[in-house]
């Protein structure tokens, strides 16, 4: 079967509200949210010593550069307050990560930073792609 767009489609179709513009396949890791084991609570708190969860899109840490990682940093200057490399991360695959919060965490306000190189097919990027993750976390003492 061969369709042929008759005139009026053509016209329909090249009205520039038809098109989007702007979208590329996700290339970047994502989080959607962060789970306080320890308190039940989503995208509010950390406690220090105890477990918590990530939920995302590309957050597996395969690959071989060094700098892969999730990194604890602070909200209120961007520093990096502590870093946990793959091999510290309990359950970590392409939607979600386990880990535990370091113990000597102060008391202050967090965001997370994901650095990957993982991607949708199964072969690494071949450079880490960073991500800075919008919900601030609060460390409670």
């Amino acid at each position: 079967m061969r369709f042929t767009p008759g005139v009026r489609l053509k016209k329909a179709l090249a009205d520039p509200l038809f098109h989007e513009t702007g979208l590329r396949a996700r290339r970047h890791p994502d989080i959607y949210s962060v789970e306080d084991i320890a308190t039940g609570r989503m995208n509010e708190t950390l406690t220090p010593g105890c477990a918590f969860r990530l939920r995302g899109s590309l957050l597996l840490m395969n690959g071989d550069d060094p700098s892969r990682g999730l990194y604890i940093v602070r909200a209120a200057d961007g520093t990096v307050a502590a870093s946990l490399p793959p091999g510290e991360l309990a359950i970590c695959t392409r939607r979600q990560i386990l880990a535990l919060v370091p113990a000597g965490l102060v008391p202050e306000r967090y965001t997370l930073r994901v650095v990957s190189q993982c991607t949708t097919s199964p072969r690494p990027l071949k450079q880490v792609v960073t991500y800075d993750c919008p919900i601030v976390l609060e460390v409670r003492s």
